[in-house]
């Protein structure tokens, strides 16, 4: 594209002007723009996936005691942009390859009286890792207790991710509440 000829401006610089705002449209009109491919973050907010579940009263997920168990995450689909979450599965299933930030918080019955060990992780498998999150539990005054967890991974296209927990208190402990966040960030 050029720059209007000096003798549509006199001797003043050139600058843009109907005429090369015309030649730009018609440019942009006869030109296929290429495509970015998937080594380019498109926005956050493109694949981004907010979920939340439960009042921090009533259980939402039983989990028996040393046994990974599958968090249902899927109470109000806030936002799921990409169409990645699946509420009857509470999987959420990476649209496009890339890095994912993922969060979450686990809230535990109020006024547990063991003592133990509580495991939160993201994954596609029920199992310990080294991105699992584990925590320690003690009882005490106050009786409320929640635990957050953040992990960044790269998932493939169509790798499916969910929110699990473990503990080894020797009873079944009772999830309240819970939140997932799930974004792809590049």
């Amino acid at each position: 594209m050029t720059l209007p000829s000096t003798a549509y401006r006199g001797y003043a610089a050139p600058t843009w002007d109907t005429k090369t705002i015309q030649q730009m449209i018609d440019y942009l009109q006869t030109t296929t723009l290429p495509v970015l491919d998937n080594r380019y973050a498109r926005s956050p907010l493109s694949y981004f996936c907010d979920v939340a579940n439960g009042d921090g009263i009533s259980t939402i997920t039983s989990v028996s005691n040393a046994t990974w168990t599958k968090i249902n995450a899927a109470g109000t689909v806030n936002v799921n942009n990409g169409g990645g979450w699946d509420s009857t599965t509470d999987v959420y299933t990476a649209p496009a390859a890339g890095t994912y930030y993922c969060q979450a918080l686990v809230r535990l019955a109020d006024g547990i009286a063991q003592n133990f060990n509580l495991a939160i992780g993201i994954g596609d498998s029920l199992a310990d890792g080294a991105f699992v999150q584990w925590n320690k539990y003690f009882t005490g005054a106050g009786g409320r207790c929640a635990f957050d967890y953040t992990r960044i991974c790269a998932l493939t296209a169509g790798q499916g991710v969910f929110l699990y927990c473990f503990h080894d208190s020797g009873v079944t402990q009772n999830i309240t509440r819970s939140a997932l966040q799930i974004w792809r960030i590049g």
